[in-house]
């Protein structure tokens, strides 16, 4: 840890980077570097206010004039304070350079010199290759803006709240929302109330499966509680991109590895890295990865959530296979959030309730106007097997009561009760599903579970239903 203080800001900078990586240190140094802490001087406020002019031009002179003095945050790559602006509260980050490419070869040159006994460890290629690529995720601000504008085309269909965009004030450098108000979590995570710790492991589950992004640099003091309940990110760190298609493949890691499943978590998490190999080799490395137990330093107590995705992490980091560093941070999240977990049933019930908005969602992505469609057709259906039923009971009526025509032999009475109850069934079954629907979004857990469990069970009775209608 000396070794890294020495070097400055950047060795800081690359211990934030190491902070929480048991795949690559030994706990002994996850340890110390746990309780580093980088303080950033903030840009001075006329720079600040002048950036704002540059970049908005009379919009910015606007905002500058309402700045508090104190900054609400202050990192190696951004920099924000409040505003006020016609009663409101803003937040107005600006954007500065980080470490450039050639500063991370110094750094990793100086740390070779050093001769400490893991600097050999942290400085090879792939270890300083993820290093840069990490700082990629700050080093274009332009990224930043495009996450912030696809969160607000999100709003409303998470759990968690986030930045809310104001694009009238805003640029790829300066970047401008409302302020959040709320209770920050402590820094502490284990000592926030179960409530608050459920809901942000399903909040990072959200992100990784909902999102499609894994923070890398996750900081518990920008996570704030809701006074009407629920939580809220101030801000997004460092967003690490999950590649599209593999969202769907963390639910069943993680469910796998909740079981205990470790051959089956080995396949996914392969899966996971986008594994190209032989079927064969692939079989090998599945044999060899679930076999591997995790080792732990220290007297704390382990729980099978922490053990079971540090195992996983610590087993993938053995062979030579590229890891994409969305894997690397969701399970240096993962194993935070689990470490501070009182009881092993946290994280199953999250990835319950994450679920349970990827379905609402998926049923919300065909827009509103198709819904309406589909209830009216639903409707119409409804509607036409009780004409059919209304016009046959008619038909047995007036053949009943003719004395020249007897019925048809080929037409069965039984047709009668069997359309008209099968439509009956069908709008019972539709006014379930749409009240599902709606209830669902609006509770949480385990009711939430309960009514998307409902949504599914009403839309495949409601399907088979249809289907019987003559």
């Amino acid at each position: 840890m000396s070794t890294l203080s020495a070097l400055g800001e950047r060795g800081l900078v690359f211990a934030q980077f190491l902070r929480g990586r048991v795949d690559i240190l030994p706990d002994a140094y996850i340890e110390l570097l746990a309780g580093v802490r980088l303080n950033v001087p903030p840009v001075p406020m006329h720079e600040f206010e002048q950036s704002l002019v540059d970049e908005l031009g009379v919009p910015g002179k606007v905002l500058a004039r309402g700045l508090r003095p104190n900054p609400c945050w202050s990192t190696p790559a951004r920099c924000a304070y409040q505003t006020d602006f016609q009663r409101r509260c803003l937040v107005v980050q600006l954007a500065r350079p980080c470490l450039s490419e050639s500063s991370v070869k110094e750094l990793v040159a100086d740390l070779r010199k050093s001769g400490h006994r893991i600097s050999g460890i942290v400085t090879a290629p792939r270890v300083v290759a993820e290093f840069n690529e990490w700082l990629n995720a700050t080093r274009m601000p332009s990224r930043e803006r495009a996450l912030l504008e696809a969160l607000l085309q999100m709003h409303g269909k998470t759990q968690a709240r986030y930045p809310a965009l104001l694009p009238e004030f805003s640029t790829d450098r300066v970047l401008c929302w409302r302020w959040i108000e709320g209770e920050p979590f402590p820094a502490n995570l284990a000592s926030a109330s179960p409530k608050l710790r459920a809901a942000l492991v399903e909040a990072v589950l959200e992100q990784i499966c909902v999102l499609g992004f894994v923070d890398g640099e996750l900081d518990w003091s920008e996570v704030v509680a809701l006074s009407g309940g629920g939580l809220a990110f101030r801000r997004i760190a460092r967003s690490i991109t999950v590649p599209m298609g593999r969202n769907r493949f963390v639910l069943r890691y993680i469910t796998s590895m909740l079981s205990e499943n470790t051959a089956d978590a080995a396949h996914w998490l392969l899966e996971l890295t986008g594994y190209r190999g032989s079927s064969q080799m692939k079989a090998r490395l599945v044999a060899v990865m679930s076999e591997v137990q995790p080792e732990f330093s220290g007297t704390r107590r382990i729980l099978p959530p922490l053990a079971a995705f540090v195992g996983g992490w610590r087993a993938l980091s053995n062979f030579a296979i590229e890891r994409p560093l969305f894997v690397n941070y969701m399970h240096k999240n993962l194993v935070a959030l689990a470490d501070a977990q009182t009881s092993p049933g946290g994280i199953q019930e999250a990835q319950a309730a994450v679920i349970g908005t990827m379905l609402r969602n998926r049923i919300g992505d065909v827009g509103k106007e198709s819904i309406k469609e589909w209830a009216m057709a639903s409707g119409m259906v409804v509607l036409e097997s009780l004409r059919y039923a209304s016009r046959l009971a008619e038909e047995l009526r007036d053949e009943a009561i003719s004395s020249h025509h007897s019925p048809d032999p080929t037409e069965d009475p039984t047709r009668l009760n069997g359309s008209f109850g099968y439509g009956m069934l069908t709008a019972i079954l539709l006014v379930a599903f749409l009240l599902c629907l709606r209830w669902s979004a609006t509770v949480g857990p385990p009711w939430s579970i309960v009514l998307n469990v409902g949504v599914v069970v009403a839309a495949i009775a409601m399907f088979w239903s249809v289907s019987r209608i003559s």
